[in-house]
């Protein structure tokens, strides 16, 4: 399958989820902040995607990756510059901009686009030997999104 054929299958999966119209659902548009998308519907998305590609999103694995990537992670409940560059580099498929000003953890989820999605797909159906994704990590960023807590500093 190539990459407009997971878009287009993921653009429906996240239409069904928020009872939207495919054309409503743009590639690069913010699941939660355009599309009024909540933690339980990028649950319900996840789950969709999943299903339709028959594939297990992983855990972890793009928090992971940033966070090995980033010396100081969180700073006074915000997270660093630092820890968004990583995050930048872990989700190249987000609008730069989108990086930009205070994040908390909890707007990570928040930065989703039906490219992410497409990303998560693609990494989830190359595994390598080992059975692990090269990133990911969709439930993980939004269970870290949801709670900050003092284990989510570095």
């Amino acid at each position: 399958m190539n990459e407009e054929e997971i878009l287009l299958s993921v653009r429906k999966c996240i239409g069904d989820a928020l009872e939207l119209d495919m054309d409503e659902v743009e590639p690069d548009c913010s699941i939660m902040g355009e599309l009024g998308a909540e933690s339980i519907d990028l649950l319900d998305i996840t789950f969709r995607v999943e299903k339709a590609f028959g594939i297990r999103i992983p855990r972890k694995a793009t928090e992971k990756t940033a966070k090995n990537a980033s010396a100081t992670w969180m700073k006074k409940g915000l997270l660093t510059d630092e820890a968004k560059q990583s995050l930048r580099e872990a989700m190249p498929e987000v609008p730069k901009e989108r990086f930009d000003g205070d994040l908390k953890p909890r707007d990570i989820s928040a930065l989703f686009t039906p490219r992410t999605f497409v990303r998560l797909v693609q990494e989830s159906s190359s595994k390598d030997d080992s059975g692990s994704a090269a990133s990911g990590g969709l439930r993980s960023m939004l269970r870290l999104g949801g709670r900050a807590s003092a284990a989510s500093a570095k």
